[in-house]
């Protein structure tokens, strides 16, 4: 990989970005929102370290074609196609680092595993609650692997086996980290890909991922998660019904056009061997949704729910099979969602969304 090549691995939000080489190993190093991303290339020869604007990354982007990338005393060249640019460096040490654990752990999950786990449950997560531990997913390991988010209205869970033994651990993933892992982690393809955790001398744990020539750091969030294993046991399901996760979410869609933006509310009533979806706004401005069961299923439930958090928990699951399991207790009780493996409700993965007064 040249210098180019990984200017252009680096997401293109950074605001620096700091450039080693040491011998013929290069690496080009950027600090990100919780985070730090590494991609390494190879470098001609010598020793040297400096700092270049976030733009350097972008053009880099920008620029199609090959070509190539060369610090000339104070100064960074890229030229690709027709273009030729000339950057201003400082020193590399203008750039803070993020401090890492003195030692590692490897986790033992797949990657695939990590990925689909994290992809599924991050939409639950909370984006700007003062309670800043729910603005991020959990990843917690002890006797298998979970991955937790909630925002105080949904919460979803994963849960997979572990490949060996390892010490239990938790780590609270930013947003913005559980983001940049997943988007490495479906991009890896081919490439071996490693995953630790380690903790600093502060306390603080990191998670580690390196997919080939990329090494992304993820600082976790200094916070107690709050207890999701009983919150997920009082709201157990007694019945459930199961439907093509497709067309629930294209239902969905179709009625948030009809309900009211300050207080987004549907009316779900399953019965019947079906589905009803409808709009509590004025029902002239309103709608309705009929979805047929792709099983027959016996009881029935009546509850409202807002359609946002509905469309989360379904679109996960359809993400991961075709069909979708809705599941009820009680009528003031949390639904639960869940996509349906060919031998039934796949345990391992699930939503749970409060429902609404209507």
């Amino acid at each position: 990989m040249t210098l180019l090549e990984a200017l252009r691995a680096i997401p293109q939000e950074v605001r620096s970005v700091r450039i080693d080489v040491e011998g013929k190993a290069g690496r080009v190093t950027a600090p990100m929102p919780e985070g730090q991303i590494t991609v390494k290339f190879d470098a001609e020869s010598g020793s040297d370290s400096c700092a270049v604007d976030g733009k350097v990354v972008r053009l880099a982007r920008a620029l199609t074609g090959v070509g190539t990338a060369t610090k000339r005393g104070d100064k960074l060249r890229i030229s690709a196609g027709n273009g030729s640019y000339s950057f201003s460096v400082v020193a590399g040490d203008s750039v803070p680092l993020v401090t890492e654990p003195f030692a590692w752990s490897a986790l033992p999950v797949t990657a695939k595993a990590l990925q689909t786990a994290l992809a599924y449950v991050r939409t639950a997560a909370a984006t700007d609650d003062i309670r800043y531990y729910l603005n991020g997913v959990l990843v917690h390991i002890a006797d298998e692997f979970t991955a937790v988010a909630s925002n105080g209205h949904v919460a979803a869970i994963a849960i997979d086996a572990l490949l060996g033994a390892c010490a239990p651990t938790s780590i609270i993933l930013p947003n913005k980290c559980v983001s940049e892992i997943v988007r490495l982690l479906a991009a890896a393809g081919s490439d071996e890909v490693v995953v630790e955790t380690g903790r600093r001398e502060s306390g603080t744990a990191v998670l580690r991922v390196i997919v080939g020539p990329v090494t992304y750091l993820a600082v976790g969030i200094d916070g107690t998660f709050p207890e999701y294993q009983r919150v997920f046991a009082a709201n157990e399901a007694a019945s459930y019904a199961a439907f093509e996760a497709e067309a629930v979410s294209e239902a969905v869609k179709r009625l948030e056009l009809t309900v009211q933006p300050k207080n987004p509310s549907i009316l779900m009533t399953l019965a019947d061997g079906s589905m009803k979806l409808a709009s509590t706004a004025d029902p002239d401005k309103g709608g309705s949704e009929t979805v047929a069961a792709a099983e027959t299923f016996a009881g029935q439930h009546e509850c409202g729910v807002n359609p946002y958090y509905l469309a989360d928990a379904v679109n996960a699951a359809l993400g991961q099979a075709k069909n979708v399991a809705i599941g009820w207790l009680a009528p003031e009780r949390a639904i639960t969602i869940q996509p349906m493996a060919e031998e039934g409700k796949a345990a391992t993965r699930k939503w749970i969304v409060m429902p609404l007064r209507v």
